[in-house]
């Protein structure tokens, strides 16, 4: 309204608006052509999306935000993993600092403050709460980072100056070394491509491995000219921790595939996310996971893959970050062998007796578990 307003009520200005203004109609329907060409299945998709985020309609994947704090989980978030200690105490202090001489303030920085506290406010009550929605905002939080390094570099008295430069120094630096850092982690080829190829040049041929649904089937063996023969195609091989009905028919099941099964891969975080959230609507599958993870069914865990965050020798334990973070770009991958080879019945009755006394696993410590490849392991190692 303002922008026309200003433009007056000449003709040459009007029409000078309205193509301003089309410019972005018409991008947003060159790059996003399927909203244009299949309007309705992009607005009934978006619809999903919508409910999700709400928690109106819940899928297996947001399961892992059902108990999380409003506002709270996206600012623990931000400081631990996404801007760091460091950056994440620089923009508060920025924005502090901004909001207390509001008066003092222009346009364009009342325009920032705005935008930031009111997006901030709209996406942070939201059930879901994926990093990636805060994207927009990542920007304008380093903006009041600079701020708050600036006014702190102001404030600080002529005997304390080189302290304080030294000190902003130093959280420039480190920012600096984490971005490389980061951007260092997609020169390398993507983690699912890695692991497929470790266990494929590894794995005896006509072995049988089980996949778990709603996350990436592995191994790939695609790149070998010949191939091992390996047994794991759904659902016949396949674990579906997420089946609703948990019934004495789905415990069989698990008893029969983690029996028959040679490997287990899992290629994310997602389903230990995902069902131990909520281990009260996935009983079952929450005590194979967390019996699976501490080796009580027969399957050790010989194999972790990570593209971490490396800084020479030393790396950023994230591990614990949102699922935007480690999911999709920087996966873990988890291998497990059967080393056991329990019978069916065994590994019903310990799952059906679940919680066992040696279980004190939680899903934090699912999430840190670290391996360095022995494809050779033959006995369980205690994880308790």
């Amino acid at each position: 309204f303002f922008f026309l307003k200003s433009c007056g009520l000449h003709l040459k200005n009007f029409a000078f608006c309205l193509l301003v203004l089309s410019i972005p109609v018409v991008l947003a329907g060159l790059l996003q052509p399927y909203a244009v060409i299949k309007h309705e299945l992009f607005i009934q998709q978006i619809s999903e999306q919508i409910r999700m985020v709400r928690g109106t309609d819940r899928m297996p994947w947001s399961n892992q935000y059902y108990l999380s704090a409003p506002y709270i989980y996206y600012l623990i978030q931000i400081y631990r993993y996404t801007m760091g200690p460091l950056e994440g105490l620089a923009a508060l202090l920025g924005f502090t600092v901004l909001v207390t001489n509001l008066r003092e303030r222009s346009r364009s920085e009342i325009i920032l403050l705005s935008f930031l506290v009111v997006f901030f406010f709209q996406i942070g009550a939201y059930e879901v709460k994926f990093q990636r929605y805060l994207l927009p905002i990542y920007p304008l939080l380093a903006i009041c980072a600079a701020y708050g390094l600036v006014w702190l570099n102001n404030l600080s008295r002529s005997k304390l100056r080189p302290i304080v430069t030294a000190a902003i120094g130093c959280v420039l630096i480190w920012s600096s070394v984490k971005a490389v850092a980061r951007a260092k982690t997609y020169l390398h080829p993507f983690i699912h491509i890695t692991a497929s190829r470790e266990m494929c040049d590894n794995i005896p041929s006509g072995s049988k491995i089980l996949q778990v649904s709603w996350d990436s089937p592995l191994p790939d063996c695609g790149h070998l000219e010949n191939p091992p023969d390996l047994s794991m195609q759904a659902p016949e091989w396949e674990l579906d921790p997420y089946d609703v009905s948990q019934s004495e028919e789905l415990l069989q099941q698990y008893g029969h595939k983690l029996s028959a099964a040679n490997y287990l891969v899992m290629g994310s975080t997602r389903v230990f996310r995902g069902v131990l959230s909520v281990p009260e609507e996935y009983p079952l599958s929450a005590a194979l996971l967390k019996l699976l993870a501490s080796g009580w069914l027969g399957y050790e865990l010989i194999a972790t893959y990570k593209a971490d965050i490396k800084i020479g020798s030393w790396y950023i334990n994230d591990d614990l970050a949102d699922e935007s973070l480690v999911v999709h770009d920087r996966p873990k991958v988890y291998l497990f062998k059967n080393v056991e080879n329990l019978d069916p019945n065994e590994i019903v009755k310990r799952i059906s007796h679940f919680p066992h006394p040696r279980d004190r696993m939680k899903l934090r410590d699912i999430l840190a578990l670290r391996q360095t490849p022995n494809y050779a392991a033959t006995t369980i190692t205690d994880r308790r």
